[in-house]
């Protein structure tokens, strides 16, 4: 069973739950607990007798711990260690996002290029065969052939000189 809540500790004059406890803790300081387990405010009268004390007194008793409570709370805000613990956080948490960012537009543009290149070799047609080519085509080829021999021969010649 879990602990109860601070404020109903509070309410009932105790202390918060210990560690591993599912009841609030003992008596406030100042409360001294009755036989039915109720914490009730020690009030001393001057014969050193103690009283039970008014509704009156009980509230301004809790409202007094409470803003002892607030108090202590405040100040460690005011300290700046979580503010700045939120601050490192935040920048961390944006940067990792534009880091993510970056690296999704890079990754989409290599799909789109990759995507481009496969379509681009899909497209082209492997050659025709040799014996498909049109004779002028045939013709052409060998003259280039032969100019392209011809050409290297002469500048073999040339450099034996």
């Amino acid at each position: 069973e879990p602990c109860p809540r601070r404020l109903d500790c509070a309410l009932q004059r105790r202390k918060f739950c210990p560690l591993g406890s599912s009841t609030c803790g003992p008596c406030l300081p100042n409360f001294l607990e009755d036989s039915h387990g109720h914490c009730l405010q020690e009030k001393r009268l001057p014969s050193g007798r103690t009283s039970v004390p008014s509704l009156g007194d009980e509230i301004d008793a809790l409202a007094d711990m409470l803003a002892r409570q607030d108090a202590t709370r405040s100040h460690a805000l005011r300290d700046g260690k979580p503010r700045r613990l939120i601050v490192v956080c935040t920048l961390a948490g944006i940067s990792a996002l534009i880091v993510a960012a970056v690296c999704w537009c890079r990754l989409q543009k290599e799909v789109r290029l990759a995507q481009k290149a496969d379509y681009s070799a899909q497209r082209v047609t492997s050659p025709l065969p040799y014996d498909k080519i049109s004779p002028g085509d045939k013709t052409l080829a060998q003259s280039a052939q032969m100019y392209h021999y011809q050409h290297q021969k002469q500048q073999m010649l040339s450099m034996e000189k």
